[in-house]
């Protein structure tokens, strides 16, 4: 529990570094003092304070990830100006999303206009991929899936009720919201930077019992 506190407040210590840090040096101090300072510290309501407040920078690094992922992958359908989740409701046609390589998307896109109830868009993409909406008539469905079958047509299911566009808005923001409290986080550790010659001396004392 000391070393992680340590480890932890190791970036805010407050005591003078460089020349004047050694020129100060360590207390010299008995053992038994050292035990009763340490005794007297209260370091592991220090420990339990700090690890609350790493426990929820953790949460939001985990938080930040988790947007940037969902931002990566939506930045590919920015073009799409419906939600992924409204072309399941449709009456009249099927709508399907989904990639093929960029080297035959030409071709494909020439395959597809061939049919009679379908219409191909393309509506983001990647160094190596294009990205499409596909729209059917129901009494074309089954010619088109056996088509994409053997087209090297990857389709993909998102799961969201938001234009793409409005969705990559609004996780940039949240993005933004999360590094501020991030950095506020950060402060609140920063309070505690002062305790870390008790957290020493504490780690001191007990690697001392421990080799007794």
């Amino acid at each position: 529990k000391v070393n992680y506190a340590i480890k932890l407040l190791s970036n805010y210590d407050v005591r003078p570094g460089g020349l004047k840090g050694l020129q100060a040096g360590n207390p010299i101090i008995r053992f038994d003092e050292l035990a009763t300072k340490v005794n007297e510290s209260n370091w592991e309501e220090t420990y339990y304070k700090v690890k609350e407040i790493s426990d929820r920078l953790d949460a939001l690094t985990h938080q930040e990830t988790k947007l940037r992922a969902d931002l990566e992958e939506v930045s590919n359908w920015t073009n799409l100006d419906v939600s992924p989740r409204s072309l399941e409701n449709l009456q009249v046609a099927k709508g399907i999303l989904g990639s093929v390589p960029r080297k035959i998307s030409l071709e494909f896109e020439a395959n597809i206009r061939k049919l009679d109830f379908t219409t191909v868009t393309a509506v983001g993409g990647t160094k190596t991929d294009i990205w499409y909406l596909l729209l059917t008539h129901p009494k074309e469905e089954h010619k088109l899936t056996e088509f994409l079958k053997h087209s090297a047509f990857s389709q993909m299911r998102l799961d969201y009720d938001e234009v793409p566009l409005e969705r990559k808005q609004r996780l940039n923001k949240e993005i933004i919201e999360i590094k501020a409290k991030q950095r506020e986080t950060k402060e609140e550790l920063k309070v505690y930077g002062g305790d870390l010659p008790k957290l020493e001396m504490a780690y001191e004392y007990l690697a001392n019992q421990k080799n007794r």
